[in-house]
């Protein structure tokens, strides 16, 4: 039996409703206590009705609607359990900051022997409230037939293949396909009268209209035939000009710059054909659905600016759009073979290798029949099959009569897609689900969704071994495996959902996630609706949007998508939805201070505040004790954090790079569980300031660290206080000081006392006066270092020893004004009869602004046999910069392909011996 999507969600509200944590607070409150286990025993009723309800949704409306009432009941539960957390939490830190052990005693009496107060007035009506709904639910449930369900429904499953894998599986079946299109992009005969060439790709959806494209875009041909530019953009359903134009702008130019805010299309227009003027260029229009003619007609003389035999792909499913588009005859793609149909399936179902299972094979052949020759269809089944070993539950898919019906409806609904849904544990369907709230062919990266998702609290967090972060990971990188995320054709770094998929996970969440593109789409939002975005443009209605938001009085999560508009909107405009969890306002055009205000949103977890001119924080947002997401970078005014940030003591990612801090606020230390703070700015050393130790109480730190204002250090003490050397998960730092010094041997000392773990894999140091490294620096046991940035030290004579570091591959050196030899100690250190290979992994070397540097001496030792030891043997890119007075000869470099010679006036190099190297010297 499937797992239903509501099963992880009354799985936590009991676990709330039967904590210790709840019988204590509302000690002797009996009429409380009455109505929260009446509430647990009609929860646990309705539980055992939702696997019946969700199996028939798909073909009984009224069903559906059954289960969304029941969410909806559901939800208003969580906030309610919400509500009572915080004010635990809260009472626990007014506890902590100080109540004394007579007073605490004094008000536990009180409450005990007291009437109800105010907050649990409150409760108690909004308890009756929510019996009153989930009672007349489970009436209805007989008009319905709905089913009890008490197996166990927790399935056995395979573990997670990796993404890795999956992201690299081969294109069955279009091989024919895309050397047609190949001919036709490289053979002038198929412009005819054209200039420009527009092929249209036509196919129902799941086809692989974009696969096909995506292969064509890729292949490393096209260079060599003169396409220099290569542009994809996908083109959403809803067809604007103007955004369709700035797409292909931002792509043509590789920028998202704001700069085309609010411009005029004339302008556009002009920015576009500047943008493609005299080159050959391929472009990409993919998942094109626009049938308007006057809209192609705009686009048009744009595309004829670029060069003779530039080509246009558009793929479409609309036959009335490759005629409109199409300077020939449209590419009809057909279903893929059965042959490769199998290949696919085995792909995605057996991770490329036959099952020695028989039974599954033949089980197997039959859903490929069933998928008719739809490559989505064959993966995502195959993505979820891959995860069940039990031969019944393949059966039960094959047998499923999701197959007939989707057949029968005039849908959206590919059923494999559907199967692919139902299957799957219930809190990855929940994390699915909410990404219906992104519009079609939105980007989304991973890091990103995974704190959305922690922020709703979908990640379960009782995996002691793993970190939340991870957790999310590991259901992202599951939910791409079954293919309901894929790869962006533009970003490889970014993730879409398939039109169809997308199409599914609406269906799922009907009206409890909503992506709102214009005013019209405001006026379907309901008291239901809970996640929702925003995309602001220069005709959205602030007074429509309010209008909206007070109709969607229980929502949970407002994302602004735009960043090309000059928002009119303002903070007010959210704070009485109270059950916010996610507010991301990222370049919202917000100024001045933010107001005190938004401590009304106490359930807020993930505040997004980037790319805003905002001078100051309310202290008030200190009492948002549940955040656990704070963005803040590039806010080009913002120079404090409140001093009582320390309060903040869930707070897992704090990100203010970008802005122009002064100091880190008091008791940083107190946010233990942060696990990102890329920057940690120090102060002039005052009371109300953050030292460097602070750094010590955060044990779980990860990623990369920026430490700027090093020399604001006085006590060596507090550097070793930092702790750095038993931060494990840190894989970056940065080291930064700032100004003239006195005392260079306390920074020496600063410096050695900032040893990392030997974790590390990236250092970049700024500024440092000392007059030489430590030895840490240099030394082999940090052998996952591969990128090492040395900045701007007048006082170093000699380079650190860096030459034994295994891993090593990037090494910049710039601004050592004292350095005039680099020898020996740079390859060996002090131990010149080390026989290690010199940086034997070092792939790209650059020196800068060395205005002192004379003499670079190709010392490399011998080896165990006797022989020279080779330096750089795997050196491919060297960087001479501003080194005017540097004289002799390259060390010998057989395998250097790319060499840079920049204000050398000394020496005489000659060219490099790899016949593909380049010599630029100027």
């Amino acid at each position: 039996m499937a797992e239903a999507f509501l099963t992880v969600l009354f799985e936590k509200l009991f676990e709330r409703l039967n904590s210790p944590e709840f019988a204590n607070f509302f000690q002797g409150k009996k009429s409380i206590c009455e109505q929260l286990r009446e509430l647990n025993l009609k929860l646990k009723t309705a539980s055992l009705l939702v696997n019946d309800a969700e199996e028939r949704q798909l073909k009984e409306p009224d069903v559906k609607d059954w289960l969304d009432d029941l969410k909806h009941v559901i939800y208003r539960t969580q906030d309610l359990v919400d509500h009572i957390d915080y004010q635990l939490l809260s009472n626990s830190l007014g506890h902590e900051s100080g109540t004394t052990d007579t007073t605490t005693v004094l008000m536990k009496m009180k409450f005990f022997f007291s009437s109800l107060t105010e907050f649990e007035k409150t409760v108690q009506v909004e308890i009756f409230k929510i019996l009153v709904d989930i009672k007349f639910l489970l009436q209805k449930r007989v008009l319905l037939g709905l089913k009890e369900d008490t197996q166990n429904t927790r399935s056995s499953q395979r573990s997670v293949v990796s993404l890795r894998e999956q992201h690299h599986v081969h294109v069955h079946g279009r091989d024919e396909d895309k050397d047609k299109i190949m001919e036709w992009l490289i053979t002038n005969e198929a412009l005819g009268s054209y200039k420009i060439g527009v092929l249209p790709i036509v196919g129902t959806g799941g086809l692989g209209k974009t696969t096909l494209a995506r292969l064509v875009y890729n292949d490393t041909k096209l260079k060599e035939h003169g396409f220099e530019l290569k542009v994809w953009a996908t083109v959403s359903a809803e067809f604007d000009v103007i955004k369709a134009m700035k797409i292909i702008l931002h792509a043509a130019t590789n920028s998202h710059s704001t700069a085309d805010i609010d411009v005029s299309i004339k302008e556009l227009r002009r920015r576009l054909k500047e943008a493609l003027r005299g080159k050959k260029y391929l472009i990409v229009l993919d998942n094109v659905w626009d049938e308007n003619e006057d809209n192609w007609a705009v686009l048009k003389p744009i595309f004829t600016s670029g060069a003779c035999e530039s080509r246009i792909i558009v793929t479409t499913r609309s036959q009335q759009v490759a005629i409109i588009v199409g300077t020939g005859k449209s590419y009809e793609l057909s279903q893929v073979s059965p042959a490769h149909c199998w290949k696919i399936f085995i792909d995605h179902a057996f991770n490329g290798e036959l099952d020695t299972n028989k039974h599954l094979q033949e089980i197997g052949r039959i859903v490929v029949e069933k998928c008719k020759g739809l490559p989505l269809a064959l993966i995502s089944l195959g993505g979820l099959l891959r995860f069940e070993e039990n031969s019944n539950k393949w059966e039960k898919i094959l047998r499923s009569h999701v197959w007939e019906w989707c057949e029968s409806q005039n849908n959206n609904i590919v059923p494999s897609l559907w199967l692919s849904y139902r299957y799957p544990p219930s809190y990855l369907k929940q994390c699915f689900a909410y990404c219906s709230m992104f519009p079609k062919n939105h980007e989304f990266e991973k890091k990103g969704v995974v704190l959305l998702w922690m922020a709703e609290g979908f990640l379960e967090d009782n995996q002691l071994e793993k970190r939340l972060e991870e957790v999310g990971e590991e259901y992202f990188d599951n939910l791409v495996s079954r293919s309901l995320f894929q790869r962006s054709s533009r970003d490889d770094s970014k993730f879409i959902m398939h039109d169809l998929v997308h199409d599914l996970a609406m269906f799922v969440s009907g009206e409890f996630c909503m992506a709102v593109e214009d005013d019209n789409s405001l006026e379907v939002l309901s008291n239901k609706t809970r996640h929702l975005s925003h995309t602001t443009t220069s005709a959205t209605n602030c007074d429509s949007v309010r209008e909206g938001l007070s109709r969607a009085q229980n929502l949970r999560t407002w994302t602004e998508l735009s960043i090309e508009s000059r928002n009119k909107m303002t903070v007010e405009f959210f704070v009485e939805r109270k059950f916010l969890r996610v507010l991301s306002l990222y370049s919202f055009s917000l100024s001045f201070v933010l107001p005190d205000s938004i401590s009304k949103l106490k359930h807020l977890r993930y505040l997004d505040l980037s790319q805003n001119s905002i001078i100051e924080l309310p202290s008030s947002i200190c009492i948002l004790y549940n955040l656990q997401t704070l963005l803040l970078s590039c806010c080009r005014s913002l120079r404090r954090l409140p001093k009582d940030m320390g309060r903040l003591i869930n707070l897992r990612h704090l990100d203010t790079i970008g802005s122009p801090l002064e100091e880190m606020p008091p008791q940083m230390g107190n946010l233990k569980k942060l696990q990102m703070l890329p920057e940690f700015v120090l102060g002039k050393g005052h009371d109300n300031a953050s030292t460097i130790r602070e750094l010590g109480e955060l044990q779980q730190l990860s990623g990369e660290l920026y430490i700027f204002g090093l020399q604001n250090v006085d006590n060596v003490n507090d550097a070793l206080g930092a702790n750095l050397r038993c931060k494990e998960k840190l894989t970056g730092l940065t080291f930064y000081w700032l100004g003239e010094t006195m005392d260079t041997r306390r920074e020496s000392e600063v410096l050695e006392a900032l040893q990392p773990h030997t974790n590390l894999k990236k250092l970049k140091i700024y500024s440092y006066a000392g007059f030489n490294f430590p030895n840490w620096i240099g030394d082999s046991s940090f052998s996952n270092v591969v990128s090492i940035h040395l900045s701007h030290n007048k006082n170093c004579w000699s380079l650190p020893s860096l030459g034994q570091l295994p891993s090593l591959q990037n090494l910049v050196i710039q601004s050592f004004h004292g350095v005039e030899t680099i020898g020996a100690e740079f390859y060996h250190g002090n131990n010149p009869s080390n026989n290690i290979t010199p940086f034997q992994s070092l792939e790209t070397l650059t020196f800068h602004d060395m205005p002192a540097w004379k003499v670079w001496s190709p010392v490399g030792g011998d080896d165990r046999d006797g022989g020279v030891l080779t330096l750089f043997p795997s050196l491919k890119e060297l960087s001479l910069n501003g080194c005017p007075v540097l004289a002799g000869s390259l060390p010998d470099l057989d395998t250097l392909e790319t060499l840079h010679i920049s204000g050398v006036y000394g020496s005489y190099f000659p060219e490099p011996r790899s016949p593909t190297s380049c010599c630029a010297r100027n």
